[in-house]
């Protein structure tokens, strides 16, 4: 719990000496997540954007988009 958040070049470092997949938790939206996904998160790991939204089938369609852009 008081760990500091990791950089978007923390994730592009660990992304480029990493084998294994990156997940990136902690205060994910839709807004921020492509910048994750960019920068070498494999997955995102979204608990209250998911399960806080006002409406769960619409914020997981929102996530799973980030995944799906071409």
């Amino acid at each position: 719990p008081e760990a500091a958040p990791a950089s978007l070049d923390d994730l592009r470092q660990a992304s480029a000496v990493l084998t294994i997949p990156i997940v990136a938790i902690g205060g994910i939206t839709p807004e921020n997540g492509s910048q994750l996904i960019e920068a070498g998160a494999d997955y995102l790991a979204v608990i209250n954007g998911l399960f806080g939204a006002d409406d769960i089938g619409l914020a997981a369609r929102q996530y799973s988009k980030l995944f799906n852009q071409d």
